[in-house]
């Protein structure tokens, strides 16, 4: 019963201490803009970390989708992700100047991607 007493007090005590904030911290929150936490962009980062994290600022405030609840729901759900992911793939294989060659090896179908400029050695 003792250690319950000690246990309880401990948190009690760590959530007093932990919610106080200092004066130094009071004035710094100020500054910090309005955002949701998964989105906030800290002024100490380099100009160029910050646009990488304004980048993602819509995709990490976006709604949560709805869980898929039947067979049609995770087929579509597959269907949409299927669609998106081949499109950046299309992308980045034309912005890197590669090819794709659809090959069987050993009976099973593969595909064989060759970077910009590749020679056969």
């Amino acid at each position: 019963m003792r250690a319950l007493r000690i246990l309880t007090a401990a948190v009690v005590g760590a959530g007093t201490v932990a919610c106080a904030m200092p004066a130094w911290a009071q004035a710094d929150a100020a500054a910090v803009p309005p955002v949701s936490l998964r989105a906030y962009v800290p002024t100490t980062i380099s100009p160029e970390a910050a646009a990488v994290y304004a980048a993602y600022a819509a995709f990490i405030n976006a709604p949560e989708p709805a869980p898929p609840r039947t067979a049609a729901d995770f087929e579509a759900l597959y269907q949409a992700s299927e669609k998106s992911a081949i499109s950046r793939s299309e992308a980045i294989v034309k912005a890197m100047g590669a090819t794709i060659i659809e090959r069987k090896i050993g009976g099973v179908d593969a595909l064989e991607i060759r970077p910009k400029g590749y020679k056969d050695d």
